[in-house]
């Protein structure tokens, strides 16, 4: 069974707390190697599918690092008249969830109801983080899946327009800071800034606060 899948299925996830979480912020009967008895295979398992991914297409690994931001309860579908956080606006163009889903496939085959989608998440995103060159640490697991997923969820992911200020604040309440920050966007989240801003004299041109250097 995939984690992509309707509220009513064991896989759903609540989500999983961004890099605080990752780094084992969350509260709960969290450890490092929460599977070594019950699924000793489930770390390898999931640097394993993370490294066949990018061994094909090099970009889901910063993908992956986006995802964890998002959390995971991205993973949960629309059913019947409920619309899922997946649904809001602010999730388009995520990637990397067949890369879960091939984790948890694998793992369902090995262990099957022991691995969570929430830790699948965490652990693909330290892997992601390792195999770009950065650091590879241990994370503490053990989280549970759950089955709340709301359209308005996504409304505090860090948005194109939030100044400077409200994008660290957003960071902030997660344990982050601009730091933290590797990941891709795409072109129509920026061109209204890069071609379409109003100037203070009239007409529209790239925003003139925006660094020339970086246009």
């Amino acid at each position: 069974m995939g984690c992509s899948s309707t509220t009513t299925t064991s896989c759903s996830v609540a989500g999983a707390l961004l890099l605080l979480a990752l780094l084992g912020g969350a509260s709960g009967e969290l450890q490092v190697g929460f599977y070594s008895e019950s699924c000793p295979s489930a770390e390898s398992t999931v640097a394993s599918v993370v490294r066949g991914f990018s061994a094909s297409d090099s970009t889901i690994l910063p993908s992956l690092l986006a995802f964890q931001f998002h959390d995971a309860s991205v993973l949960l579908i629309k059913g019947g008249s409920n619309k899922a956080d997946l649904d809001n606006a602010k999730h388009q163009g995520l990637r990397g969830m067949d890369v879960i889903d091939s984790a948890k496939a694998q793992l369902e085959a090995q262990c099957p109801g022991v691995v969570s989608c929430a830790d699948i998440v965490i652990l693909a995103t330290r892997d992601a983080v390792a195999f770009t060159g950065g650091p590879s640490f241990d994370v503490p697991t053990g989280r549970r899946d759950g089955k709340v997923s709301n359209l308005r969820d996504g409304d505090a992911l860090p948005d194109v327009h939030d100044s400077a200020q409200v994008l660290r604040s957003k960071f902030a309440a997660s344990g982050l800071d601009t730091a933290h920050t590797v990941c891709t966007t795409a072109c129509f989240f920026t061109q209204d800034r890069l071609y379409n801003f109003p100037l203070p004299g009239g007409g529209r041109g790239s925003d003139p606060s925006h660094p020339y250097r970086l246009l």
